[in-house]
């Protein structure tokens, strides 16, 4: 009788752990309450831009390409709950740190960066059209100019 009482006490606890486990384990949908175009704009800048390691794979300033001068250079974003940040622009020896905002509607933001160390890091100081929230993220220049701008994890 003893036996048959341990073997239930053990295999109930076998079975509550795996529960526990299994539960455990479960990954969190955090997009199931996601509905609107704001709220998924919200959520990719949250997920695909903010405190990431990004590097820019194009970049193109009224129509020639620029990429070039943004090679080795590192970009993170980082946000306070608000609609504004801090941004760092780094490579191997020097690290520049600015600014961005975004508009309410998550569909704009704007760079400051200081511009004595990267001059290049000028043509960014301008405010962007985010077109794409997903990799590769594409910003295009929101006063008209044939301006793009792409980040994608480095």
């Amino acid at each position: 009788m003893k036996k048959l009482m341990y073997k239930l006490i053990l295999l109930s606890g076998i079975s509550f752990s795996g529960a526990v486990l299994l539960n455990s384990c479960s990954k969190k949908d955090d997009t199931a309450t996601i509905s609107t175009p704001f709220q998924m704009a919200k959520h990719n800048f949250e997920t695909n831009i903010l405190d990431r390691d990004l590097v820019v794979p194009f970049a193109q300033d009224d129509g020639t390409n620029i990429t070039i001068k943004f090679a080795g250079l590192t970009f993170h974003f980082t946000g306070n709950g608000t609609l504004t940040g801090s941004a760092t622009a780094a490579n191997d020896l020097l690290s520049v740190n600015g600014t961005w905002s975004m508009t309410a509607a998550y569909d704009k933001i704007t760079f400051a960066f200081p511009t004595n160390l990267f001059p290049d890091l000028a043509f960014m100081n301008k405010e962007w059209l985010i077109t794409s929230n997903n990799f590769p993220i594409v910003l295009t220049a929101a006063n008209g100019e044939n301006d793009q701008l792409n980040f994608s994890p480095k």
